[in-house]
């Protein structure tokens, strides 16, 4: 199997409980994948409303160093992001996946933004690993800072395409998988799971 996949089982695995960090409503579970090298995974949407609210905060917020971000996820994200990066400087993580699935997937952008614009990660040492991620960024190479990305979209998974507002916008081209279906059933992290081997 491929790093990819590995990536998109985790990406799964990540909506069983048992959270390493957990603030509020935001997720985080950590793996280590070799001696110096860990996969930050934020878990997707869940059928609560803390969840849900955090995609319906659409409208945008202003960070110095990203520019214009989604608030929700963007606000979700700084709550966990210094107990993530304690979590890495005390493990002396040289390397990082940033992996997410839905909500996971705008989370796992942001965390990367995040590390990059605070200088303590160059672009070489983080890879994000986005599954049916929605749109974050107004500007996404301005927050991303050349970042390494693989964005898989499965047929016509929806969450992919929103907001749908035309001023967020995508950081980097979409890989896609699989044949077109239901926007929603083709949101499932199961079909991502299967279609990259």
């Amino acid at each position: 199997m491929t790093e990819a996949h590995d990536m998109a089982v985790l990406a799964q695995q990540s909506y069983a409980p048992s959270p390493d960090i957990v603030v509020g409503d935001t997720e985080v579970h950590l793996t280590q994948l070799d001696h110096s090298k860990w996969a930050v995974t934020f878990t997707g949407t869940q059928s609560d409303f803390d969840d849900i609210l955090t995609d319906m905060r659409v409208f945008p917020w202003y960070d110095k160093g990203m520019g214009w971000c989604h608030s929700g996820f963007l606000k979700t994200t700084r709550t966990v992001y210094e107990p993530v990066l304690k979590f890495l400087n005390d493990r002396h993580s040289m390397k990082v996946n940033l992996v997410g699935h839905s909500l996971g997937g705008a989370r796992a952008h942001v965390m990367g933004a995040m590390l990059r614009h605070n200088g303590q990660y160059m672009a070489e040492d983080l890879t994000l690993y986005t599954f049916g991620c929605p749109r974050i960024f107004t500007d996404p190479d301005r927050a991303m800072l050349n970042m390494r990305s693989h964005r898989y979209v499965y047929g016509n998974d929806l969450i992919a395409r929103v907001p749908a507002a035309h001023w967020w916008k995508h950081y980097a081209e979409p890989i896609n998988l699989g044949d077109p279906g239901h926007k929603f059933i083709d949101h499932r992290i199961a079909n991502y799971v299967e279609a990259i081997k």
